[in-house]
């Protein structure tokens, strides 16, 4: 079984306690994935706990509910994406 690594609130590896936390706008509050691949995006809603819904492909260009809203365990969270900037 892989070993879980911990990264600081700066997105890097703290190896004294090897435990992972991702950036967001609130400490447990929706990451922020405007402007992120969708994969990359679905990843992090995934990572939170919550089920990701996408429409459209690309980059995501709007999330419902926007970053830093507090979530509840099994929470939709709807990334709108497109092709185009």
């Amino acid at each position: 079984m892989p070993e879980m690594i911990k990264m600081t609130e700066k997105n890097t590896v703290d190896k004294a306690t090897k435990v992972a936390s991702l950036p967001t706008n609130s400490r447990n509050g929706l990451p922020n994935c405007v402007g992120k691949d969708l994969r990359d995006a679905i990843n992090l809603i995934n990572s939170r706990g919550c089920t990701p819904y996408a429409v459209g492909f690309g980059k995501v260009h709007r999330q419902i509910p926007p970053a830093g809203s507090s979530i509840t365990p099994a929470a939709v969270c709807t990334l709108y994406c497109s092709v185009e900037g």
